[in-house]
């Protein structure tokens, strides 16, 4: 008996190139041996609500789209109780921070096999106030740009414009006092400009301090940069930003970087939050968690390390130049 695959598609990411590519990317889910059903959705929030509704009939759900659309498909997943389908994807969003960790290429025909294949992986989810994510959540600078940026920006420059766009705003930074208590150490309280809470090796199409973060150790990354005192400082922050390879070594006044299972956040006002490139909603107080193993990912090839004697995991990707990239 063939398997069932629900094909979720959202026909206004990015380009929109899947309003000519769906069909052959069906035939390659069927010439796989699955049994396809096709499912677009219609709004904000749609995604999720249809998979939390169908998705326990399939072995598998493949989403389409940007990384708005695989957080709404994840939340739909978490919802089901007991065994939850597999989770494949092709992306069709503006920086597609998640399929890049993943090593899903982003050309769609190519993505498209991937997510035919049988290359699972067992990764952790972020829970914020009860929400999930599969790679961030963050306060402060850029965390807005990418439901601010407009579209047709996004889609010209890609992450290029999550830069320009936040640069931008370094003239006229806002920090938040905030206190963040977590697992192993004392609270922090300081004042910050960004906040980002990943399980990701790549946020906003930058690298983030932690290239080598693993996907499946239970554990998230925090990375804390304060505000600058001046323009000369204010430009080390931006260097900090637009080459996160490096941050980690280059830890100073302006940065801590922390992994944790959990963490606590608290403001005496409420801080806007993105939860994936989208709109988080404002809080005084969010807790953040990792639930680790919680979702089966399909992953590009060679992705995930099998040396003998070392537990599996995602290998670091490669640079976004050596991955097939969209027609």
């Amino acid at each position: 008996m063939n398997k069932s695959l629900l094909f979720v598609i959202n026909p206004y990411s990015g380009r929109a190139e899947i309003r000519s590519r769906g069909v052959m990317i069906a035939d390659t889910f069927i010439k796989a041996g699955y049994k396809v059903e096709i499912y677009t959705t219609q709004g904000t929030g749609d995604a999720t609500e249809y998979v939390a509704r169908n998705a326990h009939r399939f072995d598998r759900v493949v989403c389409c789209g940007g990384d708005g659309t695989v957080n709404e498909t994840l939340n739909g997943l978490m919802r089901l109780e007991g065994k939850r389908p597999e989770l494949g994807m092709i992306p069709a969003g503006t920086t597609n921070d998640y399929a890049y960790t993943l090593h899903i290429p982003f050309n769609m025909n190519k993505a498209a096999k991937v997510a035919a294949s049988d290359h699972l992986f067992n990764i952790d989810v972020g829970c914020f106030n009860g929400r999930y994510f599969t790679y961030v959540a963050a306060f402060g600078i850029f965390t807005d740009v990418t439901y601010e940026t407009p579209q047709n920006a996004k889609n010209i420059l890609g992450a290029v414009a999550y830069v320009l766009e936040g640069a931008k705003r370094l003239g006229t930074l806002r920090s938040y006092h905030v206190r963040v208590e977590y697992e192993g150490g004392d609270p922090i309280e300081d004042d910050y400009i960004v906040g980002l809470f990943s399980n990701t090796v790549s946020v906003a199409g930058i690298r983030t301090a932690f290239a080598d973060a693993k996907l499946d150790d239970g554990l998230l990354e925090i990375t804390l940069v304060k505000v600058p005192r001046n323009l000369h400082d204010a430009q080390a922050v931006l260097n900090i930003l637009m080459n996160f390879e490096t941050a980690k070594q280059a830890q100073s006044d302006f940065l801590r970087v922390i992994s944790t299972r959990w963490a606590k956040v608290t403001c005496s006002e409420p801080i806007a939050w993105t939860v994936d490139g989208e709109s988080g909603g404002a809080f005084t107080e969010v807790e953040i968690k990792n639930c680790p193993h919680a979702i089966q990912v399909v992953t590009g090839e060679d992705s995930v390390s099998k040396e003998p004697g070392q537990s599996r995991h995602l290998v670091n990707p490669p640079s976004k130049e050596d991955l097939p990239q969209k027609d």
